[in-house]
């Protein structure tokens, strides 16, 4: 697990409570599960949307490299807003059912759901499922560390 993950659970677990689940969607979609004890207890990797876009328009030859946003509507009449269409509205249905599916495992009928990264404001708005969203989310986790770290030293000393 990556050192930004911790943070982001760190973070949402001080900020927000527990149980939480972040979903960071970066490079890759990640979603970490922390339980209401503060202590992280599952997490899941997907490719995160770029990469997914990346692939279509590098892959496919008759495909444009394009810009990722929600188009007025998923039922598509070019091959830009298909590509769109399929992008965004996917990502919220793996959204939707990646956290459906956590809390079903989970017995859970409530998790608090944070969102970050890069493109998660593409998202967020767009979905009951996601509760929050801090794109500072990572900052705000190195400074609770910092911060802890400096009470444990001067209680150290």
């Amino acid at each position: 697990m990556g050192a930004d993950r911790i943070v982001d659970a760190v973070a949402a677990y001080e900020i927000y409570g527990g149980p939480v689940i972040v979903i960071d969607f970066g490079t890759a979609t990640t979603y970490d599960v922390v339980n209401e004890n503060g202590e992280f207890i599952a997490a899941i990797t997907s490719p995160g949307i770029q990469i997914s876009a990346d692939a279509l328009w590098s892959k496919a030859a008759q495909l444009p490299n394009i810009e990722i946003q929600k188009p007025k509507s998923i039922l598509a009449r070019n091959t830009i807003t298909s590509m769109q269409a399929g992008l965004v509205y996917g990502y919220i249905g793996q959204v939707e059912y990646i956290v459906k599916e956590i809390k079903k495992e989970l017995k859970m009928d409530y998790i608090k759901v944070v969102a970050t990264g890069g493109l998660a404001n593409i998202i967020f708005g767009e979905t009951k499922y996601i509760d929050d969203y801090d794109l500072l989310l990572t900052m705000r986790g190195l400074k609770i560390i910092h911060a802890k770290n400096i009470d444990q030293i001067k209680k150290d000393k």
